[in-house]
């Protein structure tokens, strides 16, 4: 599924309701990335980037699990403290 949503899409003419469904889904990652800024848990003075690069940042580790490319004894591990570090950068200060 992962495959077919973030790559072969790449590849398909997606309809106007099938990108409005995506910028929605992508809409309510900003939404939570507001949420945490207001709540002072992070510093999110771009809101609409910040969501973008954590997307990055997932989709990126995402994807090489999926293609089995790890150096690390333990992924699941490595995985998690990618995103900390991520929301560390990103911590009020």
């Amino acid at each position: 599924l992962y495959e077919l949503m973030f790559r072969q899409m790449l590849e398909l003419e997606l309809s106007a309701d099938s990108l409005e469904q995506a910028e929605r889904s992508f809409g309510q990652l900003v939404e939570r990335v507001e949420d945490a800024d207001a709540a002072g848990l992070i510093r999110a003075t771009a809101p609409v980037d910040v969501a973008q690069q954590l997307w990055n940042a997932l989709h990126g580790g995402v994807s090489l699990e999926l293609a089995g490319v790890s150096f690390s004894q333990d992924p699941e591990r490595t995985f998690a403290a990618m995103i900390d570090t991520f929301l560390a950068g990103l911590a009020t200060r």
